[in-house]
């Protein structure tokens, strides 16, 4: 199984939860994961990018109709206020805001995003480790560097996050920053289906029937 491209993202319910504590929309989140998995020129293998694909839908679905922005002004302005108070989870959904999300007064600047991110992510907020990770998978605001990446995703898998277990998947899966290793990705990919993460699932069965 070749998933190049194939990472998860930081679009799923938990964090949807999370930003809703802080008043900030589900539509932000489903907004990211569709945008990062379907656009064209995405490299993902076709019936992964389905799935996925479909996924995203779901959740575009399940989220409130998308405003004008996904955060007007004052919402941007409140949420960038409790970042640079220290909280973590502003934090994090700041560097979203720089990333990809449209929120007002706020253009998009994946070093700022990176930034906001590592922020976050060194006070041991688990979306923004696996944030920074992706960006350093990408080069998105960094240097594209997957022993970075790996550093991230490890430390959020640490606290048994699913999302970062696939992504470590991935990284063994494809030998990105570390030595090939199937088993190692079957490995992390059951850790994530175990977590209750069904492409973790789906994964962990890909390479099960391919003998790894």
């Amino acid at each position: 199984m070749r998933n190049n491209g194939g990472w998860q993202a930081y679009g799923n319910f938990m964090f949807r939860r999370r930003l809703k504590s802080h008043g900030i929309g589900a539509n932000l989140a489903a907004a990211f994961f569709t945008r990062m998995l379907c656009l064209p020129g995405q490299r993902v293998d076709a019936m992964l990018k389905e799935m996925l694909c479909a996924a995203a839908i779901a959740l575009m679905m399940a989220a409130p109709a998308v405003k004008a922005a996904d955060l007007d002004a004052a919402e941007a302005a409140s949420l960038k206020a409790d970042a640079e108070r220290g909280d973590a989870v502003a934090q994090c959904a700041l560097g979203w805001c720089y990333d990809v999300a449209d929120c007002e007064g706020l253009p998009h600047d994946p070093v700022k995003a990176c930034e906001w991110y590592g922020k976050a992510a060194a006070q041991g907020n688990v979306d923004a480790q696996v944030n920074l990770g992706l960006m350093y998978a990408r080069g998105r605001g960094v240097q594209q560097d997957y022993a970075r990446a790996r550093e991230w995703f490890e430390k959020a898998a640490a606290q048994g996050d699913a999302v970062a277990q696939i992504n470590m998947g991935v990284l063994y899966d494809n030998g990105h920053g570390v030595r090939q290793d199937k088993a190692a990705a079957r490995e992390w990919f059951g850790k994530a289906c175990g977590g209750g993460h069904q492409k973790g699932c789906d994964y962990y069965r890909l390479l099960d029937e391919a003998g790894y």
